[in-house]
């Protein structure tokens, strides 16, 4: 189980990676523990990195959220990956409650109501930022289902990505509007995402940070 410690270290490392121009000349904050120190070791050979899971080996918080985001950071150009890393580290303490109650498994976090009111709001980060940065749709939704902290919401969004837009369209977990704007999504490509985008960091409050042109 990750401590709140540990969350907030490695979003120390992300902030300090995101201003590094040579990531292989990156030194991390100083001191850190031991589950930060894996992720600080990663950004040394983050560029171009094709096995961020290997990486990260058998440390204790490996949100899919940091796996998904830190493999699409590896591919991006540095100022595209600059960001992405800052908004990484940004979503880390924006969220931290969240993820401290995934980390403690499903039982413990299905027992605090106010842990799943909040959850919508993290979805919608990784929808609106990731998704930003590269993240196929395929891939925020699976990053939701694997970080939910219940299995009937778990479950609903494994039914979006086995039956398509058409389940996620009907689903009660999206509101009205949601729904309207992800069809465009569905109907018209990347063209139809800025309308989605600026809703979902409108509506939650979102800290998020617009992707450079390559």
């Amino acid at each position: 189980m990750a401590l709140r410690a540990d969350i907030l270290e490695i979003a120390r490392v992300l902030e300090e990676a995101s201003r590094t121009k040579d990531m292989a000349r990156f030194k991390p904050p100083s001191p850190i523990g031991e589950v930060a120190g894996v992720y600080a070791a990663l950004m040394k050979v983050l560029p171009r990195q094709n096995d961020v899971p290997g990486h990260l080996g058998g440390v204790s918080f490996q949100p899919l959220y940091l796996i998904n985001g830190l493999i699409v950071a590896a591919a991006l150009p540095r100022p595209q990956r600059s960001i992405l890393l800052e908004a990484l580290a940004a979503g880390l303490l924006e969220f931290v409650s969240h993820f401290e109650a995934l980390s403690a498994g499903e039982h413990a976090a299905t027992a605090d109501p106010a842990a799943l009111a909040r959850q919508p709001r993290y979805f919608a980060y990784v929808a609106a930022q990731l998704i930003e940065c590269g993240l196929p749709v395929t891939g925020a939704l699976a990053t939701m289902k694997a970080d939910c902290l219940d299995q009937d919401t778990a479950r609903e969004i494994t039914s979006w990505i086995q039956q398509g837009p058409s389940a996620m369209l009907e689903s009660p977990l999206l509101s009205a509007r949601e729904r309207e704007l992800w069809k465009g999504v569905f109907e018209h490509g990347r063209a139809a995402w800025p309308p989605l985008r600026d809703y979902l960091v409108a509506v939650h409050g979102l800290p998020f940070r617009p992707l450079p042109e390559a």
